[in-house]
């Protein structure tokens, strides 16, 4: 079996789809029963990372990288030619689209990752439905995220594959674990925004100060862009928090202006904080929560269905190590989010949470969801 992949936001995009899209085939070329893969690199983006950086061996003659740099019209020109990617890549039974806009493609059957729903009546979804309706197979990565798929769009009992996210990324980059840095760190991930509870965080962060806690906020990505669409209120409270000698114990860190070095800090980063702060209105994986977990970092994180999925059993049995908390209950009532952040950095130094921490995103590999996902693509290939 030859798989053809969309690789270039592998090379060229640190985070998001692009670790997705090389974890999966670090992880794949590992596998004794592999296939063969042709990585396209199709389109204009810079590539950033070595070969080596990519967890890709030298001479692995099962695996080829196949480079166009040619805009995004010259490929959708190509393929009404009878040049899609499949035929560009040199034959395969199988194109995966890690994006949209997708590849194009004259032959090959499609599976479709989406680490994201399209947002409904967009372009993308209607693209989706297309190719769903051609028999492209869907692969997401939460339960939560196949029901909402199905309500939207008309799909086969076997044209999904919820597939698992790997945790252990960040733990690899590490040859070991940090202590904390002490004052006690709150990390929030991403660029806050609605939906993020930024004024309930400030709030407890407050509280926490008041009731003798030490602790600093980290905001990893900084505060909200200039001119950025955000509610009037935290609009304001970013731009006090910016230049307030009032709130100590913020560090609002402004993004790097290299996407690489962004994430290479994050996985020490995180290590070294007292808990993550992970609030969302909504997602379609938990893969940051279960990759601080790996690190076993404490985590707070809204009760969405895609955390409760891996999390809500570990929010039972660690004890507040990990919590899952309801966004609107806290933007009334900020105190219950100072309370599970207290009890997370009061968690964070004890050793046999932190073993607990662990092993509960130990089950979540990318080796576990490159076995599904070829197993998918074989299962698809026998109905053909």
């Amino acid at each position: 079996m030859r798989i053809a992949l969309d690789y270039l936001p592998a090379v060229s995009h640190p985070p998001g789809v692009g670790r997705y899209a090389r974890e999966l085939v670090r992880a794949l070329v590992r596998l004794p029963d592999r296939p063969e893969l042709a990585l396209c690199e199709f389109g204009r983006a810079q590539a950033l990372y070595a070969t080596h950086e990519l967890g890709l061996a030298f001479g692995d003659r099962s695996t080829q990288r196949i480079e166009r740099r040619h805009p995004r019209c010259v490929f959708e020109l190509l393929a009404r030619f009878g040049r899609g990617a499949d035929v560009l890549a040199g034959g395969a039974e199988f194109v995966h689209q890690v994006r949209f806009p997708a590849l194009p493609v004259t032959s090959a059957r499609e599976t479709i990752a989406l680490a994201e729903l399209p947002t409904p009546d967009s372009e993308e979804e209607r693209a989706l439905l297309l190719r769903v309706r051609r028999g492209a197979g869907v692969v997401v990565f939460a339960r939560d995220a196949e029901a909402r798929l199905r309500r939207r769009i008309e799909l086969a009992h076997d044209q999904v594959l919820v597939a698992s996210v790997g945790g252990e990324h960040w733990r690899r980059a590490l040859s070991a674990l940090p202590p904390p840095d002490a004052p006690a760190r709150v990390l929030v991930l991403g660029r806050l925004g609605t939906g993020r509870a930024f004024e309930a965080t400030l709030a407890a962060l407050q509280l926490l100060r008041e009731r003798g806690i030490d602790a600093e906020l980290r905001l990893a990505s900084g505060l909200p862009r200039p001119g950025a669409r955000v509610p009037e209120g935290l609009r304001a409270a970013a731009a006090a928090l910016a230049g307030s000698p009032a709130a100590p114990f913020v560090d609002a860190a402004p993004p790097a202006p290299d996407p690489r070095a962004v994430e290479a800090a994050l996985p020490a980063l995180v290590a070294r904080s007292s808990v993550l702060l992970h609030l969302m209105r909504d997602a379609a994986s938990a893969v940051t929560p279960l990759e601080a977990l790996a690190l076993g970092v404490p985590v707070v994180a809204s009760r969405i269905p895609a955390f409760e999925e891996v999390l809500a059993q570990p929010a039972r049995a660690l004890r507040g190590a990990v919590t899952l908390v309801e966004n609107e209950r806290v933007e009334r009532e900020p105190g219950i989010l100072a309370d599970a952040l207290a009890t997370a950095i009061a968690r964070r130094t004890d050793a046999a949470a932190q073993d607990e921490l662990q092993l509960g995103a130990r089950p979540y590999t990318w080796e576990a969801s490159a076995k599904a996902h070829l197993a998918f693509w074989r299962a698809r290939a026998d109905r053909a």
